[in-house]
């Protein structure tokens, strides 16, 4: 007798037969690690997982758990923001089909294990603002689906893998605020998936690649801020053109600016702060038009700033304090009517406020102490009704205030106007 012949009920009797028992072993298995799970668990603030996670549903029932149809395994955990505490139990690698693992905002401590290497339909991992210790696992290299990866504001020690390069799908890759040591694994930037790479608040050394955007052209933030990372920038940085966000400040940066840096058009916050930078400013810096955000500051920088900074009409917050510049304050900086912040303070510079200033009517900052200045305040500048802090102490400053000098400056908090 042919198959098909057979009725439907004996077909469907002949299906169940096969293969029932896979899906009801690996439901079984599902089950049991995250009943493991939650043995792990020693407080859980909201009690749900104590009264929701009973075995007398489905797991696929419990909050928290998603799971995938028709085979009903689990798929997804979202535990973040429970006041969690305990550590992550290695049974959580026999989930062989969960996608999503989000314990974010807990206080999960102690180490994460090896086993989470064994999920290898994992997507998104984020484990962020925990407590967890011990080094980033080797394994977590064969999660090669791997998307969003956050493990950030934690206690990790150790170097970052070095064959993270094996997670060929990786966009979001988030370790700041620990205690990682070593350099930036150059393999890194052989990501081409990768869009966001956040690595600051640790304890990184070393350089960056030379080679650092030959094969990750699609990167869009880079922020590797408050390490001990040295060298020259490198000029292949100017190659990652989709970069919104540069954010190298608080290392130990040397050399100069790469000029190839104004190319980056979408560029919108770079901040090159406390390293010790030298040279000039190149102008094409100030042919991103799309720029936000600009600190320089605390660096070695000298020379004039460029005129071409006309053309950042979208700048909210440009900050060059505690550097060398010399020349006069630009009448340019008049053309940033979107500032917010203006910081220029402890430099060199010689000449008058420009009054052209009078023109930035949603400054709330200027700061321009210690700055070699001299003539005369614009009295036009005590229009600006958004200020908040005037800074033009320690200057060579003369002349008489305004007789009514708080009468447009209803939101001002702080006038520093000593040694003059």
């Amino acid at each position: 007798m042919h198959l098909f012949s057979l009725p439907i009920f004996v077909l469907m009797h002949y299906w169940l037969a096969c293969f029932a028992p896979t899906v009801l072993s690996s439901n079984l298995v599902d089950k049991l690690a995250l009943i493991a799970f939650k043995a792990h668990i020693t407080y859980n603030s909201r009690g749900i997982l104590s009264t929701n996670w009973s075995t007398k549903i489905s797991h696929c029932s419990w909050y928290g758990v998603s799971c995938d149809s028709p085979q009903q395994r689990v798929s997804g955990i979202d535990l973040s923001n429970m006041g969690l505490v305990g550590i992550i139990a290695p049974h959580v690698g026999n989930l062989s089909s969960l996608v999503s693992l989000d314990l974010s905002n807990n206080y999960f401590h102690a180490a994460l294990p090896e086993d989470i290497g064994k999920c290898a339909e994992l997507q998104q991992l984020k484990l962020f603002n925990n407590k967890l210790l011990g080094s980033i696992p080797e394994a977590i290299s064969n999660l090669s689906k791997l998307e969003d990866l956050y493990l950030g504001n934690n206690q990790l020690i150790g170097e970052i893998p070095k064959m993270m390069d094996h997670l060929h799908h990786l966009k979001i890759l988030s370790f700041q605020m620990n205690n990682l040591t070593g350099s930036v694994p150059a393999t890194i930037f052989n990501i081409s998936s990768l869009l966001n790479i956040s690595l600051s608040y640790n304890s990184l050394s070393g350089s960056l690649p030379l080679d650092l955007c030959y094969n990750d052209p699609k990167l869009q933030e880079l922020n590797l801020s408050s390490n001990h990372l040295s060298g020259k920038i490198p000029t292949s940085i100017s190659r990652c053109v989709k970069l919104q966000v540069i954010s190298l400040s608080y290392n130990e940066f040397t050399g100069s600016i790469p000029s190839g840096m104004g190319n980056l058009m979408e560029l919108q916050i770079l901040s090159l702060r406390n390293n010790s930078l030298t040279g000039e400013i190149p102008p094409s810096l100030f042919n991103i038009s799309a720029l936000k955000l600009l600190t320089l500051a605390v660096n070695n920088l000298k020379g004039e700033i460029p005129s071409t900074l006309l053309h950042c009409r979208e700048l909210r917050v440009l900050s060059l304090a505690l550097n060398q510049f010399t020349g006069g304050i630009p009448k340019a900086i008049g053309s940033l009517s979107n500032l917010e912040q203006l910081h220029l303070g402890f430099n060199s510079f010689a000449g008058g406020i420009p009054r052209e200033i009078w023109n930035l009517t949603n400054l709330n900052i200027l700061n321009l102490a210690s700055c070699g200045l001299s003539g005369t305040i614009p009295i036009e500048i005590f229009n600006i009704t958004s200020f908040q802090e005037i800074g033009l102490a320690n200057n060579s400053l003369s002349g008489s205030l305004p007789m009514e000098i708080c009468k447009h400056l209803p939101n001002l908090q702080g006038l520093y106007l000593s040694r003059n």
